[in-house]
């Protein structure tokens, strides 16, 4: 069973063949041209969204990381958990993940990092100072 891709890959070389024949090679080499073009078009268009899909995915993990390190750091000031070393590392081992992936969106997906860290700072100014702070009182 033929699928419709390879009919149209089927298609396009038979009537590269037909067109050669019966217009001359010159035509078939325009021919040829505008398949790649229209090829190239393609796959331009399709970079440009699955870039702009890969953005919008690192967004929400680095939302979903700062929610997490939230979490933790909500934690981490009750009475049951205050002073924990482990829960510290935690907290401290997450916003190192949030920097290096921030290092990364910034590399790639410039357009998108004012965004981000306006939204950070409305939330959280400095986390990691926020518990250094509680260690020392």
């Amino acid at each position: 069973m033929l699928s419709i891709r390879n009919g149209l890959l089927i298609s396009l070389f038979l009537n590269s063949i037909l067109i050669g024949w019966v217009i001359g090679y010159m035509e078939l080499l325009f021919y040829i041209s505008f398949l790649a073009n229209v090829f190239l078009i393609y796959y331009i268009f399709f970079l440009i969204k699955q870039r702009s899909l890969m953005g919008d995915d690192l967004s929400s993990v680095y939302s979903e990381i700062d929610r997490f390190a939230e979490n933790l750091e909500s934690l981490y000031g009750l009475e049951a958990f205050y002073g924990d070393q482990d829960l510290k590392n935690v907290i401290i081992h997450s916003k190192q993940m949030l920097e290096q992936i921030y290092l990364y969106q910034e590399k790639h997906f410039s357009d998108s990092i004012e965004e981000v860290e306006e939204e950070a700072e409305e939330e959280s100014p400095d986390p990691e100072q926020d518990i250094n702070d509680e260690d020392q009182s």
